[in-house]
């Protein structure tokens, strides 16, 4: 057998080339780079033998695609196999292909029947033929090397492009942000409009008791302005703001008589613009949060079912992304966000290790009793742990909810559960109905798991059968062995037969057996009688030998 012809195959973006390798000895892998380094002596071993172009960008990104993912396409089997020599039925290839990844080899090997090779001389082979392949286009093709240069960077946007495409159930950097600008959003808000209240305190410090929220104390300061000019447009814009007229006409009674002092008309409109910012940036917050709670009910649905929509994306800001969280386990989830208590308390192994972290923003764990908080924050991770890999895991198309609604109605089981002792439902209770609601294949729920389980009973039963008579046959044995037998030498030439002899001449056997029982006996008694003399013989040397 000669040594197998060697063909590499390199993907560019212009098309696939083919080269082959002079069959002389294979160079040093050591060697390689040195060797190659110049195109002239690349040239003498390497040569060009085919070519196969893309139409268009299209094409060529299908097929780099195919590529990155370890796949042959039929357009690129076919023209393998006219482009590299044939091979005959029941024979072996005398060539190897040359290729860069393992998996596209394998592929190649069983769409195209070609055998393929991936070693570090292979290796070495195709990463000088990219050092020199503007050389090769240019001398065997029609394109030149600016051209290849201008489609390799046009390949590489919309490859990018398809890699990082728009999907509602992966890409989850805008719940990430929006949490993150929410937060922000809150802890500017809370500092301008203390600072407002503190303004506009020297002017009206009554009305801190009147209004307890934020947004109102200003919208009421931009309603007022200047306490000592009350008009009836004032008092409309006071009634619009609160539903309660007793409120409005306590307000305006504070007003009169009021221990504040009197601001002038620039004091009034730099507390005004102030105010203004406040309650444009309380707008904003409100949009940014109806679009947070938008965004999280389709991406993470039955998370935000149970925890709501903030927690929830917390938790994935926190992690990074929906997968991140969706592979963390339950015990990882519960102290999520309370990293540095747990490892200080792991340091001074003082045993006191943080209960809950982000999650203790949920209603669940203030709702329990202060006993009941630690396992009310592991069950609630382990339910977090459970939706976030339904959340993440299952179709867009089927996407729901109603997974999150089983799994709060189990929280609010355990509560009860812990405050009167009524059994709360199991797990598998739980999943089975949240399946028959949502509609799930019938190939995925339990319940078609277990009738095809179930179906192969009957033949289980045949072969139970003859274990049943093995135990029967082991019974009698006891039986036998228990029950006193006056001479246990019988039974052994009776249980002989039975294993030696064929099954056709059981009958004949069992009669012949009792009529060899007497006979038998006799040789037994023989045997004995036999035996009584040796002993008379050993009795009188000893008495001769004293």
């Amino acid at each position: 057998m000669g040594k197998k012809k060697l063909f590499v195959l390199n993907e560019t973006a212009i098309g696939y080339i083919l080269l082959k390798v002079s069959e002389g000895e294979e160079i040093a892998v050591k060697e390689c780079d040195k060797t190659f380094e110049e195109f002239s002596r690349f040239s003498k071993t390497v040569q060009w033998q085919a070519f196969l172009g893309f139409s268009s960008q299209d094409e060529a990104l299908k097929e780099m695609q195919s590529v990155a993912m370890g796949t042959c396409t039929d357009h690129l089997s076919t023209w393998l196999r006219s482009s590299l020599p044939k091979i005959k039925e029941g024979k072996k290839a005398k060539f190897e292909l040359g290729v860069a990844d393992v998996n596209f080899g394998a592929s190649i090997t069983k769409v195209a029947g070609v055998p393929c090779r991936v070693d570090d001389y292979v290796l070495h082979l195709l990463r000088s033929s990219r050092r020199h392949l503007p050389n090769l286009v240019e001398k065997n093709t029609a394109f030149e090397a600016t051209d290849l240069a201008k489609a390799s960077v046009g390949l590489g946007h919309e490859y990018s492009r398809a890699k990082v495409a728009f999907d509602k159930k992966a890409d989850d950097g805008h719940v990430v942000h929006a949490i993150s600008l929410l937060e922000d959003l809150n802890k500017t808000l809370n500092g301008m409009c203390q600072r407002v209240k503190e303004w506009y305190g020297l002017h009206f410090p009554e009305l801190d008791n009147v209004c307890d929220d934020q947004v109102t104390y200003c919208k009421v300061v931009k309603a007022l302005e200047n306490r000592l000019e009350m008009t009836e447009a004032k008092k409309e814009a006071l009634g619009e703001i609160f539903e309660d007229e007793a409120k409005v006409k306590e307000i305006l009674g504070l007003s009169k008589i009021s221990m504040g002092n009197n601001f002038s008309e620039a004091d009034v409109q730099m507390v005004d613009s102030l105010n203004s910012r406040c309650i444009d940036m309380a707008e904003t917050r409100d949009g940014l949060q109806a679009y947070l709670n938008a965004r999280m009910g389709e991406l993470a649905p039955n998370m935000t079912e149970i925890i709501g929509p903030n927690v929830g994306a917390k938790l994935i800001a926190h992690c990074g992304s929906l997968i991140k969280l969706a592979k963390f386990p339950a015990s990882t989830i519960q102290v999520l966000g309370a990293e540095k208590a747990l490892f200080r308390a792991l340091k001074a192994r003082s045993g006191k290790t943080p209960k809950y972290g982000l999650i203790f923003g949920s209603s669940w764990i203030s709702r329990a009793k202060d006993k009941d908080r630690g396992r009310m924050s592991r069950v609630l991770a382990n339910k977090l742990a459970m939706a976030s890999r339904i959340d993440c895991f299952q179709k867009s198309e089927s996407s729901t909810n109603i997974f999150g609604q089983k799994l709060r109605d189990q929280l609010e089981e355990r509560l009860e559960y812990w405050n009167t002792g009524k059994v709360p439902r199991t797990n598998q209770e739980v999943m089975n109905e949240a399946y028959d609601e949502a509609k799930v294949d019938e190939a995925a729920t339990p319940k078609a798991e277990a009738m095809e389980v179930d179906e192969p009973k009957p033949a289980a039963t045949e072969s139970e059968k003859p274990k049943k008579k093995k135990k029967k046959k082991k019974k009698k044995k006891t039986e036998a062995k228990a029950e006193p037998t006056p001479a246990p030498e019988e039974t052994q030439p009776a249980e002989t037969p039975k294993k030696k002899k064929k099954k056709k001449k059981r009958k004949a056997e069992e009669a012949g057996l009792v009529e060899e029982a007497p006979k038998k006996k006799q040789k037994t008694e023989a045997t004995t009688s036999s035996e009584k003399p040796k002993k008379k013989k050993k009795k009188k040397k000893k008495k001769k030998a004293e």
